[in-house]
């Protein structure tokens, strides 16, 4: 018979419920504190890699471990946002740009430079909603462009109006030989800046989520280069991480994001596993 109804518990019985599967305490204040602003059920995501067997814990598994990975793991995510939002900001530009020179700035409403032109018209629709909201919304440019050229928007407009998901959907929809034209905008083949795209469309969606990049497994492979490592763990953040490395040319704002991330795990090193992200021993080497 299937369970209908399952009873709140409160943060003391919450702590009860850990104990008794070998999770210890030696500070009870703090776990009650730290389950107040971060919910149970949350942090469950955090100690599943850390059980023997079934209800029971490894032996010497603390709270302050669980705590520590679930801080390092904001960390993790809050430098990632640091450096994917340049590279969201560059990678519009880039595709802007060569777009609008090697075919032309209204060429996006063409159907015949896209592979499905169904995905198109998709896309399209909802760059006119968005373009409609933001006229609602008295967004100054919208409103100059629909009274001067007739709602017509260069691309170069509309790349900012759109997300990264947008950009990445509307480049890996284009025809290989419109691709093929703009290979000025990055050093690789766009097979390889599809997968990219849409793997750091993920991560980034991940991170301005809040979700859980510790122990997770991502749903996508990326592509790699004949460069890179092949034993890599494709479905851990390492690799995405990786990734941006290739698609950040600015090497002052690389640089900071790898600084970061060496402070962020001198302070965390000693309560995670670096298998559970898929980092290797030589990452710090790898990323410079």
């Amino acid at each position: 018979m299937l369970k209908t109804d399952k009873p709140a518990t409160t943060y003391r019985e919450q702590i009860g419920i850990l104990k008794k599967k070998g999770m210890l305490f030696p500070n009870e204040i703090f776990a009650e504190n730290f389950l107040e602003k971060v919910q149970y059920y949350r942090l469950s995501g955090y100690w599943l890699s850390y059980f023997e067997e079934k209800d029971k814990f490894v032996d010497g598994l603390s709270f302050e471990k669980i705590a520590s990975i679930y801080i390092f793991d904001k960390e993790l995510r809050n430098n990632l946002l640091y450096v994917i939002d340049n590279i969201e900001t560059e990678v519009k530009s880039k595709i802007a740009y060569r777009f609008v020179h090697d075919c032309s700035p209204l060429s996006y409403m063409n159907a015949q430079n896209f592979r499905r032109e169904e995905y198109h018209a998709i896309w399209l629709e909802k760059f006119y909603r968005i373009a409609n909201i933001k006229d609602r919304n008295k967004e100054l440019f919208v409103s100059w462009y629909k009274d001067n050229y007739n709602s017509k928007f260069p691309f170069w407009v509309v790349v900012e109006m759109c997300n990264f998901n947008d950009i990445s959907k509307f480049y890996n929809n284009l025809k290989p030989k419109v691709k093929k034209r703009m290979r000025g905008c990055f050093q690789h083949d766009y097979e390889y800046i599809e997968s990219w795209l849409h793997t750091t469309v993920l991560i980034r969606n991940i991170c301005a989520h809040n979700g859980r990049l510790y122990n997770r497994s991502l749903a996508i492979t990326p592509k790699l280069l004949t460069e890179m490592p092949q034993d890599l763990n494709t479905k851990r953040i390492f690799t995405p991480i990786l990734i941006l490395k290739y698609l950040c040319s600015d090497r002052e704002i690389w640089n900071e994001f790898v600084k970061r991330m060496e402070k962020t795990f001198d302070k965390y090193e000693e309560w995670f596993e670096l298998e559970q992200i898929g980092f290797p021993s030589n990452w710090r080497s790898l990323l410079k």
